[in-house]
């Protein structure tokens, strides 16, 4: 800026030189004029300074590109903190977002495996179905569980919101039960839609987190271990632990429609919840999740065929996000 003002001045004395055709004389009669001159180039300077130091960061947004919409949206993000859930599922979310397929959840912590029932010394809880010896689970009572005892499960037993640990789940977190209650009817009837277990889809989904209530971290072995202790059989078991890929990848229809379920309601509602939902329309995201899980390998051992999941995506499209708890 000095620099500026000294060829601005020299430029002003070179121009009233010629201007007064370098007659000294003329200039000194015009000295007041002159000197106004050079005082009003001195002062533009200055004014133009002291702009460029007090104002450096104006309109920073516009130079680098960010439009000003975006600016504001990024406050408002800052200023509303989003539900808080794991890091893997967050991963996850965004990249079905962005139609990618990096690292989702499937790296996940899990817990050391422990076999169904492994509640020792434990008695059974309150309301569990019965058929189940008081001190013993089921599943210690009968290792090999036969076709004909799973037939005489008391399913609507557990698949009523009175049950007892579907109220224990209530009083612990009311969100926690409305996503449960959520994830148990979208997964029933779309087990209807493509032909599987509809009775085994709904409590997979009802009881899919209900290792919350005593671990939220590693809540998948919590849950088999909560499900063991009330006698549900190994089946209903095995799609709590396998509803999540980052633990175990479904090894039935019924386990990957729980996933599935599971998968898309969290993430339209992560994406709700940071303004971003009306981005991405059912379908695209419907078919994002679909295209990652089997990317990923997910349904390869869940017995799944193409037909299935075709009538799924387009059930889960349909319907989805019509279905409440």
């Amino acid at each position: 800026m000095p620099y500026l003002a000294l060829v601005l001045l020299a430029c002003d004395g070179v121009l009233q030189m010629v201007v007064y055709q370098f007659d000294l004389e003329k200039l000194a009669a015009q000295k007041t004029v002159v000197l106004a001159e050079l005082l009003s180039v001195i002062l533009l300077v200055a004014v133009g300074y002291v702009l460029m130091v007090c104002l450096p960061t104006a309109d920073v947004g516009e130079e680098s590109g960010q439009d000003k919409p975006e600016a504001a949206e990024k406050q408002r993000k800052k200023r509303k903190a989003p539900r808080v859930m794991g890091e893997e599922k967050k991963r996850e979310q965004l990249e079905i977002l962005a139609g990618e397929s990096g690292a989702g959840q499937d790296e996940a912590p899990s817990a050391a495996e422990q076999p169904a029932g492994a509640a020792k010394g434990k008695t059974s809880a309150a309301g569990q179905p019965a058929g189940a010896a008081k001190g013993k689970t089921p599943a210690a009572e009968q290792p090999a569980e036969t076709a004909e005892a799973a037939d005489s499960f008391p399913w609507d037993l557990i698949l009523s919101e009175e049950y007892d640990l579907m109220q224990k789940i209530r009083k612990h977190s009311e969100t926690l039960y409305k996503h449960s209650m959520r994830i148990g009817n979208l997964a029933q009837r779309a087990a209807v839609f493509s032909g599987a277990d509809s009775k085994l889809a709904k409590a997979g989904g009802m009881y899919h987190e209900a290792g919350k209530l005593n671990d939220t971290k590693e809540y998948i072995e919590a849950g088999a271990r909560i499900a063991a202790e009330y006698g549900f059989p190994e089946k209903l078991i095995d799609v709590i632990r396998q509803h999540s890929a980052g633990y175990e990848k479904p090894k039935s229809v019924e386990a990957a429609i729980v996933m599935l379920s599971d998968c898309i309601i969290t993430t339209s509602d992560y994406l709700a919840e940071n303004g971003k939902r009306e981005r991405i329309s059912d379908r695209r995201l419907v078919e994002n999740i679909f295209l990652h899980r089997l990317e990923k390998g997910s349904l390869d051992e869940s017995g799944i065929t193409e037909e299935q999941l075709s009538r799924l995506k387009e059930f889960y499209i349909q319907f989805a996000f019509d279905i409440k708890g």
